[in-house]
């Protein structure tokens, strides 16, 4: 979005956010006409233990809505035991249910932790896109995460995924990994994937990160998620099997900062493309 982002605190228990301006797209569609606005409203309740929130996306093609979701979110916390929270996202041009989250993290020994979820998607097109006259399919699946925590930067973790498609065959994916959060310089993760499903066979993927900070205008890092299948919940609907990247960050100050990635992506829609994205960051 190309606009204006407004964010107001602590009003009371509630908070509000207002935002709108161009809706960009990286491609040739991109016109002037298109414009987005939405907001959300959200509070905190009984010490904080419960949030709840309130949210509502119009997108416009001059005087058509191409797109209109209200999203709605819930979180509860039994403090340093279990957590619970939601997510949904209502479509109000084909009133119905196109994105829901539901799960649960315990966490009473600080060593380790336990999240399961449960997700259900369903692609949503623009109006104005030809892809909204086709039907499409729903996307399900259950995951399961078990984390060991070595120090307070270095944690182990284990994940089991099943998904369920509708035109393919249901899937098992299983990863392994170590991580490293940042407490002085460097920060990274790498894991092993292997996943299981009747119609693609077997596939034994890696996942490598690492992240160095040289300098306040060089914090360089590089990655490759090779044989990993990985799924845009975005209204393109494309799925990814490999990724190389390299990223740079520079901190100006404490609220500004840019991210620029350069990357190859290999991809069911497409063979490959390269893709280099510049963001600068202001912190309000």
């Amino acid at each position: 979005m190309d606009g204006l982002y407004l964010k107001l605190k602590n009003i009371k228990s509630f908070s509000f956010k207002l935002f709108g301006g161009g809706d960009v797209k990286y491609d040739e569609n991109y016109s002037a006409d298109d414009l987005i606005f939405g907001g959300e409203v959200s509070g905190d309740f009984f010490s904080k233990k419960l949030h709840l929130a309130l949210s509502y996306v119009i997108k416009l093609d001059g005087a058509y809505i191409t797109k209109e979701l209200a999203g709605f979110e819930a979180e509860y916390e039994i403090p340093n035991i279990i957590r619970f929270y939601n997510e949904t996202q209502y479509n109000l041009i084909n009133e119905n249910i196109s994105y829901n989250l539901i799960g649960f993290r315990y966490f009473r020994n600080p060593k380790w932790s336990l999240t399961m979820e449960y997700l259900y998607s369903l692609p949503v097109f623009e109006t104005t896109s030809i892809y909204s006259v086709f039907a499409v399919d729903e996307y399900e699946e259950f995951y399961t995460e078990l984390t060991y925590n070595f120090t307070d930067s270095i944690h182990t973790y284990f994940t089991y995924t099943r998904e369920f498609y509708e035109e393919y065959s249901d899937a098992n994916v299983y990863e392994i990994g170590i991580e490293k959060l940042r407490t002085n310089k460097f920060k990274g993760y790498a894991a092993l994937t292997y996943r299981d499903d009747e119609d693609g066979g077997d596939l034994k993927g890696v996942k490598l990160f690492g992240s160095y900070f040289f300098h306040r205008y060089a914090d360089v890092g590089a990655g490759i998620h090779y044989d990993i299948v990985e799924r845009s919940l975005e209204d393109y609907d494309d799925t990814t099997s490999k990724r190389y990247w390299i990223v740079v960050t520079s901190y100006f100050t404490k609220k500004i900062y840019t991210d620029v990635k350069l990357e190859r992506i290999e991809s069911a829609r497409y063979d490959y493309y390269d893709s280099a994205k510049f963001k600068l960051n202001i912190i309000f």
